[in-house]
């Protein structure tokens, strides 16, 4: 069953695009950014990064080519996700936001295939990454990170513009 539905993302040329984050890494790194005490949601940080390379993606389509980000339902971030679209739109520089249009959509996976097809390609996805991490691999998973690999995109995050704008952003 997984296997068919992987096959659908693969039949429509889907595109995934994610950002690991490694949550001790990231820790070091908020504590040296912020200070002790202040928590960013990883997902936050994440965010920018995903949205450049998307936003990069629909550029390489065309000049008239625009997209709209959908996203799996997370109230701890959804006030924070929407301001922050907001304010990339009119960031000017590498982190410009010109092909991601209107505010971005949050829906409950299990009222949406797509966003569940999304949830499955991002659970393979984060096997890889426990590979490279060195996390005992498991062989039921070969087969689904074998299907979504030609899926993944990596884009040319400019990822101090990032850092340098989150720190702005939360201060």
């Amino acid at each position: 069953m997984r296997d068919a539905w992987l096959q659908i993302a693969i039949d429509h040329n889907l595109h995934l695009i994610y950002r690991a984050i490694v949550k001790k890494r990231y820790e070091r790194w908020m504590t040296a950014a912020f200070g002790a005490g202040i928590s960013v949601n990883p997902h936050l940080a994440a965010f920018p990064l995903v949205a450049q390379v998307a936003n990069n993606l629909l550029r390489s389509f065309g000049k008239d080519v625009l997209g709209i980000i959908i996203s799996d339902d997370n109230s701890e971030v959804v006030g924070d996700i929407e301001r922050f679209q907001k304010l990339l739109r009119v960031t000017p520089g590498a982190l410009h936001l010109d092909r991601i249009i209107e505010k971005g959509f949050f829906i409950d996976s299990k009222k949406s295939r797509l966003i569940q097809l999304a949830d499955l390609c991002v659970l393979h996805a984060r096997k890889v990454e426990e590979r490279k991490l060195g996390l005992e691999p498991k062989s039921i998973d070969d087969r689904g990170i074998e299907l979504i690999q030609p899926l993944i995109h990596r884009g040319e995050e400019s990822f101090p513009d990032v850092i340098e704008w989150l720190k702005n952003v939360q201060k």
